[in-house]
């Protein structure tokens, strides 16, 4: 039994000397095949560019990439149409060139770097488009919404900026003489200019990246990572900002409180019938033979640059023709914005009026000086502004 147990146990490993024996001699015959390739020592290649970005800018590109390893590399080349540029290696991993004076066009880079004893590496191809004076004389300046003026003060309201615009550049004068830049952000829409000499022009450009950011995923955080591809900006042309009066949107009436008024006909044809929004309603004076004029003071909670104001269409023949219209911030100290006639008293529309200044105020006090009849019947009464 125990023969028969030492002779089993032999039995894999003659097997085992067996194969080895045909391994080594496969072996050889492999070393044979690529002895003539590793005669010399293991060859080293030159390492390619990984991660080839190209970034625009005015007549000139700065392309970007990266290698594994400066071991091997003796000088890169950067070629496009007929032109090849060489430059030598340095010791970093991260690699910029710069490609000055390109006219306008798309245009395809092809960069690889080069060993003097190992040959070139693979080559990296990237498009991309270099602009100019042409692309620069396309763009517009931020459109504006809005402007006001207090007499001291301005105040301009831009609307959204173009996906490549990226600030908005304000230039005036204040009443020393002084030129004065003041700068607006793409996410900003409302810029002051202090101190205005309303004499002198303002002007404004807005600054342009002429491609948008690309997208890279950050391989160690794998958080999404924000890459410009623009090394310049571009300016619009100056132009001139419009200074007189805009027509604002009517202002919230809901806070809106009567602090004085100089007379009512009777309960339901009270003050606040002028904010209702009910065309059907109206603010009535006495019809007992109360002339001419009629007012009433309004708080409207917040201070509010004030643009004009509108009275909605006429009740019948009984209709206001003269009105002033004064503002304060304190209800102690009023500001008098003038006059108002009624050019058209027959009209059914609405009878629309704009200052032609844009103070700040909280009151206001409005005066019917002169009207058809002796009554003041008013349906709704809106103040415009911001």
């Amino acid at each position: 039994m125990r023969k028969l147990i030492n002779i089993k146990s032999t039995i894999p490993l003659l097997t085992l000397t067996i194969m080895m024996v045909f391994w080594l001699g496969s072996c050889d015959k492999m070393d044979d095949n690529y002895q003539q390739y590793i005669e010399n020592g293991e060859t080293l290649y030159t390492p390619k560019p990984i991660d080839l970005i190209g970034k625009t800018g005015n007549q000139r590109i700065q392309l970007e990439w990266d290698i594994t390893s400066n071991a091997n590399t003796d000088e890169w080349v950067v070629t496009y149409n007929d032109v090849e540029l060489t430059f030598t290696n340095t010791n970093t991993t991260h690699k910029e060139y710069i490609v000055d004076n390109i006219e306008e066009g798309d245009y395809i880079f092809t960069i690889w770097g080069k060993s003097n004893s190992e040959g070139a590496s693979l080559k990296e191809t990237i498009i991309v488009p270099v602009f100019g004076e042409t692309y620069r004389q396309s763009l517009n300046p931020r459109e504006i919404s809005s402007f006001y003026f207090d007499g001291t003060n301005a105040k301009i309201i831009f609307k959204n900026s173009l996906a490549l615009a990226k600030s908005t550049e304000v230039k005036y004068f204040n009443t020393s003489g002084t030129e004065v830049t003041t700068v607006l952000e793409k996410d900003e829409f409302e810029i002051d200019l202090l101190d205005l000499d309303f004499d002198k022009e303002i002007q404004y450009r807005t600054f342009y990246l002429p491609t948008a950011p690309i997208e890279i995923i950050d391989e160690e955080t794998s958080e999404i990572i924000l890459v410009e591809t623009s090394i310049d900006e571009f300016d619009s042309n100056w132009e001139i900002v419009p200074t007189s009066p805009f027509s604002a949107p009517n202002l919230d009436r809901s806070s809106w409180v009567a602090i004085e008024e100089s007379s009512i006909a009777f309960d339901g044809w009270n003050i606040e019938r002028m904010w209702d929004n009910d065309i059907n309603s109206a603010w009535h004076t006495p019809w007992d033979g109360t002339n001419y004029p009629h007012h009433f003071v309004i708080d409207m909670g917040e201070e509010k640059i004030l643009t004009g104001f509108e009275i909605a269409r006429k009740w019948d023949w009984r209709v206001t023709t003269k009105t002033k219209f004064e503002v304060s911030t304190d209800n102690t100290n009023w500001t008098d914005l003038g006059e108002f006639i009624n050019p058209n008293p027959d009209s059914d529309d609405p009878q629309v009026f704009d200052f032609t200044s844009n103070p700040n105020a909280r009151y206001f006090r409005v005066t019917f000086l002169e009207g058809n009849g002796s009554e003041a019947i008013i349906r709704e009464f809106y103040v415009k502004g911001i």
